[in-house]
């Protein structure tokens, strides 16, 4: 029996706020297709991410508040990462800032990735990964380049929706 491999869709910080700020408000049935992906487990991102929408602040914004309860689907770092990151920015130094407070997510979700390929499970081999961001393919050395460099598929917002069959329809209202 031939089956077809489930793409699950690892989120970049970028693509969650380029969402957020674009899209959310012009396609309302968005934020409830996303939650379907995230529990049928085919959106997950890397805890890393969840730290860099959500904030610290009295009032969170939107995003926050709709982020926070999904933190359950935002991975933990493994040792295995924490190895697999330590490659990464030794081929790729400029994938990083180095005089930040914060860990940069890019290359934890592409050590994500290569783990969760790499862990055998009884539907690994039914498994495909693509990485979701808004980084340009054209900055060499960026997270579309690194995607590359390890053979994961790299999807901007257009060609995640295409992967999901959506559409967007232009209606127009009379003024």
């Amino acid at each position: 029996m031939n089956q077809k491999k489930s793409l699950i869709f690892c989120f970049d910080t970028s693509a969650f706020v380029d969402i957020h700020r674009h899209l959310a408000r012009l396609i309302p049935r968005l934020y409830p297709e996303l939650d379907k992906l995230f529990n049928s487990g085919r959106l997950i991102s890397h805890k890393i991410v969840f730290q860099e929408i959500t904030t610290q602040s009295k009032k969170p914004d939107s995003l926050t508040k709709w982020i926070q309860p999904k933190e359950a689907f935002f991975k933990d770092i493994s040792l295995q990462q924490t190895l697999i990151v330590s490659e990464i920015v030794q081929k790729f130094p400029t994938l990083i800032h180095y005089n930040k407070e914060k860990d940069d997510a890019d290359p934890w979700l592409v050590a994500l990735v290569l783990e969760r390929r790499s862990t055998p499970s009884l539907f690994s081999s039914l498994q495909d990964f693509a990485i979701v961001s808004n980084e340009s393919t054209f900055i060499p050395n960026r997270l579309p380049a690194v995607c590359k460099h390890y053979s994961i598929r790299h999807f901007d917002l257009p060609e995640f929706f295409k992967a999901n069959g959506w559409s967007i329809n232009l209606q127009t209202t009379s003024p």
